[in-house]
């Protein structure tokens, strides 16, 4: 148990720091050609192999306790740094995301969901198909909102406002886009008059 407590906490650590690359990310801001960023192939092997060898050397129930939760974990991930990408920190110096920097990210997000889905297909292992289904579509449909101008995020938060929190929405308004410039006022005018 104690090895198998030892390998999450490695794990959890080289996730984070290896998905957090996505920020810097030269695909983020590409005007050519749409690619995965390597990080997030990184990350696929990684996983793979690690996988691969604790079934070997630990057996398929300490992996699959190695790996629990794991769809939810890497959605969450995600999740925070399309956050950063939204608020401009990732930015290199006066280079912007683009709509191919968009379609990388959403093609980052289908990838995780397909290769984890793979690497824990082992018996015994405790891979939640609708948990996942549901934690990349969240994380998927977060991304698409950076596409969108800001007249179809209006409708969008007016149609559905309680799919994502009030400080998700607040970011995406004030966000600087391919389609849009931001633009927080707007939020809050929707927002009042949503709750008259």
């Amino acid at each position: 148990m104690k090895i198998a407590q030892f390998t999450i906490t490695f794990h959890f650590i080289y996730r984070v720091q290896t998905l957090c690359q996505i920020t810097l990310s030269q695909t983020l801001i590409s005007i050519d050609t749409v690619r995965t960023p390597s990080c997030v192939t990184h990350l696929s092997e990684f996983l793979s192999n690690a996988c691969a060898s604790i079934c070997e050397s630990a057996g398929t129930r300490t992996c699959a306790y190695v790996f629990s939760d794991m769809e939810g974990f890497l959605a969450k991930i995600m999740m925070e740094n399309i956050r950063l990408v939204a608020s401009g920190n990732f930015r290199r110096g006066l280079r912007h995301l683009t709509m191919i920097g968009i379609n990388a990210l959403k093609r980052s997000i289908s990838f995780l969901y397909r290769d984890l889905k793979a690497i824990t297909s082992f018996d015994g292992s405790f891979w939640n198909e609708d948990a996942a289904i549901n934690s990349f579509q969240v994380v998927s449909n977060f991304v698409t909102l950076l596409e969108l101008p800001m007249k179809e995020l209006e409708e969008h938060y007016k149609e559905s406002p309680n799919e994502f929190s009030d400080a998700d929405y607040k970011l995406m308004f004030a966000s600087e886009c391919p389609m849009r410039k931001g633009d927080v006022t707007l939020f809050h005018k929707l927002k009042d008059r949503l709750e008259m």
